[in-house]
């Protein structure tokens, strides 16, 4: 699931900017904080938020420190994600609670959150620290939100998603759009480009756990189904099928519901509602960038 190369150029520009940050830090908590980022992962956050403000007419300088601080905190979460749900593998490799202890990931997660903010404030609106601030809340409660349903209907389910995965796209864009500019109409239309995204990724990551290949997804397959958690695609067969859904065979019939073909096609209807705010950048460069980006972010390989 390698990004696209035209990506690249970014991803090593972060890769340096983030071990640059951490380069004077004590090395007793800068490895194990670092753990997960220095694993892998697309960078698709500080890359979206690039863009967005290069689209827009910003420069690289004017949105950098935000990117970088997206990326910390993403990190943060996939801490807090998979100590929640117990999870095994990430990225290829042991997730940090599990390499170095519950202890330990509950500091490195602290760390990051402060060294993130730390990084923010080198360049920083009052809004944008607003919105960073709401976002990182609102994934928080998407996560409890997680906790407390299992089967769960759509409308929940888009409660759940909107809360814990759509909001760090939202924030992204937007911190891309108001390093550029202060237009209110476009900062607008930047949250709500960031919100179809993230659920249009959310719904195809649903897919994924469901059919895709451990070894292309990066973590174990079918974890949502065997842990009761929200999913897209089994909200949609539960639709069609009823609880009969969890008599037998329950993957066969969620895949003989057509579940994830509907699954599919929400998440591109999402996809085509987020490129729509394209037409509002400046620079052409950018904007098919962007675009190869999201519909990178959409159709990743099973």
């Amino acid at each position: 699931m390698s990004i696209p190369v035209i990506f690249h150029e970014y991803m090593e520009l972060i890769n340096r900017k983030i071990d640059e940050i951490f380069q004077e830090d004590d090395p007793s908590i800068r490895d194990i904080a670092l753990y997960h980022i220095r694993a892998g992962g697309k960078r698709a956050r500080p890359i979206l938020s690039v863009l967005t403000c290069q689209g827009l007419g910003g420069t690289l300088e004017d949105v950098l420190p935000s990117a970088l601080a997206l990326e910390i905190l993403h990190n943060v979460s996939l801490i807090y994600d998979d100590m929640i749900d117990g999870n095994v593998l990430r990225r290829g490799q042991e997730p940090l609670h599990v390499k170095f202890g519950h202890k330990n990931a509950l500091l490195a997660a602290s760390y990051l959150t402060w060294k993130a903010l730390e990084v923010f404030s080198e360049n920083v609106k009052p809004a944008a620290l607003k919105e960073l601030a709401y976002a990182a809340r609102m994934t928080t409660l998407g996560e409890k939100l997680d906790i407390d349903f299992s089967r769960v209907t759509e409308e929940d389910y888009m409660r759940i998603c909107e809360a814990k995965t759509s909001y760090q796209f939202s924030v992204s864009t937007f911190l891309g759009a108001i390093a550029a500019t202060d237009d209110e109409a476009i900062l607008q239309e930047s949250r709500r480009f960031g919100k179809n995204l993230g659920l249009a990724f959310q719904i195809r990551d649903d897919i994924l756990n469901i059919v895709g290949k451990e070894s292309v997804f990066g973590k174990p397959v079918g974890t949502d189904l065997l842990q009761g958690r929200p999913n897209f695609v089994v909200v949609k067969a539960l639709e069609k099928v009823g609880d009969t859904l969890y008599e037998g065979d329950t993957a066969q019939k969620i895949m003989e519901s057509g579940a994830v073909e509907e699954a599919t096609r929400t998440a591109e209807d999402y996809l085509e509602k987020a490129r729509q705010f394209l037409d509002m950048f400046t620079v052409d460069k950018y904007r098919e960038m962007l675009d190869v980006m999201v519909q990178f972010i959409i159709r990743r390989t099973l």
